[in-house]
C-alpha cells in the first residue's frame, strides 16, 4: 500500500472502495503516523462525516459545500449521494451525472437533498447510469459558518482518509482537545460496519489522568457526534481523547472549535499501541 500523504484541514472525508468490510482496505495493527493523505486519489465509494445544515452555538449556522469530479476523458459518470442518519438511515438522496472532465459544487448539500442537521454523507458511483472509461471520481469538502464579528465567512476542509483506522485491535487517541472559555470540542465516532458497535470514549488530562469517560453504542453504519463536556466536568487544558475497546472497525474524531469565531479544525484519530 502506498505512504500515506497529509493534507492539512480539520474535518474527514473517508474514502473506501465499497461499504462492505471486505473490501475496504486493510491496515496493519498498532501502525503509527499520520493516516490523512491527498484529496488527489479517486474513489467508487467515500463517506463524509461533519457534513452539516444547523445551528450551533455562539450564534453560527454550520453548512456544507461539495465539490464532485468525473476524471475520466471518455464517457458520463453517474453518482449517487445520500445523507445517513446516526441511525445509519437515509435520511434524503440526490443523482447527478457529470460529463468528461466535468465538476459540479453543491452548495449546502443537505439543503439541497431537502435535509436539515448533522448527517454522514456518502457518495458512490452508480455504474449501471455509468459510461464513463473509468467510473471513479474525486471529491472536495468543507463546513462553514458566517463570521459572527463581521463580514466573510470560517470555513474548514474536509480531508481525506484512504483507510479505516481503528477496530477491535486497534486503538485510537486524538490530541490537543480543549474544554475552556476560549475553546470546546466535540467527539465523534462512525461505525464501519453493518454490526452494532461499542467502543469507549476516554478523556485524559496532560498527566494522562482520566477526567471522564462513555461508552457509545451504534447501529450498523451509524454514528453519533457530541460535546466532550457531555462526560467530562469543568475545565480542560492540553488534555487528549482515547477510543479504547472498540467490537469492531469505527472511526474515531474531534472537532475543536473556537468561541469567538467558530473556527474550527478536525482531527481523526490515530491508531495507538
Amino acid at each position: 500500500m502506498a505512504s500515506p500523504r497529509r493534507l492539512a484541514g480539520p474535518f474527514a472525508l473517508l474514502v473506501v472502495s465499497s461499504l462492505a468490510a471486505a473490501s475496504t482496505p486493510e491496515v496493519a495493527p498498532r501502525v503509527r503516523g499520520p493516516l490523512a493523505v491527498t484529496g488527489e486519489g479517486l474513489a467508487t465509494s467515500a463517506l463524509i462525516p461533519g457534513v452539516a445544515n444547523n445551528p450551533g452555538q455562539f450564534f453560527s449556522y454550520f453548512t456544507t459545500d461539495v465539490t464532485l469530479m468525473n476524471p475520466a476523458r471518455l464517457g458520463r459518470l453517474a453518482l449517487v449521494l445520500e445523507a445517513l442518519s446516526g441511525e445509519g438511515k437515509i435520511a434524503g438522496s440526490k443523482t447527478l451525472e457529470l460529463a468528461p472532465g466535468g465538476f459540479t459544487t453543491l452548495r449546502n448539500v443537505l439543503f439541497q437533498m431537502g435535509v436539515f442537521g448533522g448527517h454522514v454523507l456518502l457518495v458512490r458511483v452508480d455504474p449501471a447510469r455509468s459510461t464513463a472509461d473509468a467510473a471513479s471520481f474525486a471529491a472536495w469538502a468543507a463546513t462553514k459558518t458566517a463570521n459572527p464579528i463581521g463580514p466573510g465567512e470560517y470555513g474548514v476542509t474536509l480531508p481525506v482518509l484512504a483507510v479505516v483506522p481503528l477496530s477491535a485491535e486497534v486503538d485510537g487517541v486524538t490530541a490537543g482537545v480543549e474544554i475552556t472559555a476560549a475553546r470546546r470540542t466535540n467527539v465523534g465516532v462512525i461505525n464501519q460496519s453493518a454490526d452494532t458497535l461499542t467502543v469507549t470514549v476516554r478523556a485524559v488530562d496532560a498527566s494522562g489522568a482520566s477526567v471522564g469517560e462513555k461508552l457509545f453504542t451504534l447501529p450498523g453504519w451509524g454514528f453519533a457526534q457530541l460535546p466532550l463536556s457531555n462526560f467530562v466536568a469543568g475545565r480542560l487544558e492540553e488534555g487528549a481523547v482515547l477510543f479504547v475497546n472498540g467490537s469492531g472497525r469505527y472511526v474515531g474524531y474531534v472537532v475543536v472549535n473556537d468561541n469567538s469565531s467558530n473556527d474550527a479544525f478536525f482531527e481523526v484519530a490515530t491508531p495507538s499501541p
